[in-house]
């Protein structure tokens, strides 16, 4: 099944720019320190009033980085300054095409003073929070949903693991094809009272989507959303931050059965039979994001070791997304980032 690369230019735009914005990010220690809070994720927007303004601002930012104002590709004593003058360039307009006002993220390697008051002043731009972007309406997490069935469980604490676990499925059968999303992560807390996602999958906002989130409340969610708009829920109070564990999602319907389960370190946490089909359907540009919903705005805060995501069609395997951090030490942190993938290879990008 392929796989679209979408960011912050919005499902309308072209793609030819927006790869050129993703860039290969290397190891990265098993051991390293989980990520600290800053001003950053309170307020991790800029907001210009025009495209025009934004552009004089990004060339200032480059130009302070060391690398040249227009194309030429001239490299700079840091490895990275490539990826982050183009993870700046990332920006997105507003819906409605009469207002002028474009954002990007303000990430943590920007020079101080292009920030600032002055700065402020000089290049007109705002510094935003989720809340602020949504209240201008240039974001929203509130897909068409006509009505929805939410069951809430508890998880008891659940001891640390750094292997992956054979499942201990319980049930003597199995539905054809079976969507199956298996990690090794991670996951830090971020206190924004808006949806966090772990991982989402689907050609929509409000049909055919597979998501996998912490709510506003912070209660991790399981959700499937059918090619009608109704939306099937699994809600889970829990003590998983800041712990690694391997999580395990399966779903699969057929004529008269569908059933939603979740795993820990290979044990069923819980499950959910339907005596009925969910309308679901699978299509080959669905967009797959790791740390982010599928419009590249609500991100999660993890530490992601292995990502295995795939259908299993009559003991076939058909691989949908891999990563696998564990034997290279490679391990893809989230805070506010993407991963994406395009032709089995990864891309990475910061907004």
């Amino acid at each position: 099944m392929g796989g679209v690369i979408q960011t912050f230019y919005g499902i309308s735009n072209l793609m030819n720019d927006a790869i050129l914005f993703f860039q290969r990010r290397t190891s990265v220690s098993h051991s390293i320190t989980p990520l600290k809070i800053d001003s950053t994720e309170a307020y991790p927007f800029l907001v210009f009033p025009n495209k025009n303004l934004f552009d004089n601002w990004h060339q200032e930012v480059k130009f302070r980085l060391g690398l040249p104002k227009y194309g030429r590709n001239l490299k700079s004593g840091d490895v990275y300054q490539d990826y982050i003058v183009q993870k700046f360039a990332n920006w997105r307009k507003h819906p409605n095409k009469k207002d002028e006002r474009v954002f990007c993220g303000k990430g943590r390697n920007l020079p101080k003073d292009l920030i600032d008051k002055e700065a402020s002043v000089k290049y007109k731009f705002i510094e935003a929070s989720y809340k602020d972007l949504e209240e201008m309406g240039f974001i929203k997490d509130n897909p068409d949903i006509i009505t929805r069935e939410i069951y809430t469980y508890n998880i008891n604490h659940t001891q640390e693991v750094r292997t992956l676990t054979p499942l201990q499925v319980e049930r003597s059968w199995c539905i054809s094809p079976e969507f199956n999303a298996e990690f090794l992560l991670t996951l830090q807390k971020k206190n924004e009272l808006r949806n966090k996602y772990i991982f989402d999958l689907g050609p929509l906002e409000n049909g055919n989507r597979i998501s996998i989130y912490f709510d506003k409340e912070d209660l991790l969610c399981y959700r499937i959303i059918d090619s009608i708009g109704k939306a099937y829920i699994m809600r889970f109070s829990h003590d998983l931050f800041d712990k690694e564990y391997q999580l395990n999602f399966k779903f699969a319907k057929s004529d008269s059965k569908s059933y939603m389960e979740f795993y820990i370190n290979g044990k069923l946490i819980a499950n959910q039979l339907f005596n009925y089909r969910i309308p679901y359907f699978s299509y080959p540009n669905n967009q797959v994001f790791i740390g982010s919903n599928i419009n590249g705005t609500y991100c999660s805060k993890l530490r992601m070791f292995f990502a295995d995501i795939y259908f299993i069609r009559d003991s076939n395997k058909g691989v949908i997304f891999n990563y696998d951090g564990r034997n290279n030490n490679e391990i893809f942190i989230s805070n506010d980032e993407i991963i994406g993938y395009k032709d089995s290879s990864y891309h990475f990008m910061r907004r």
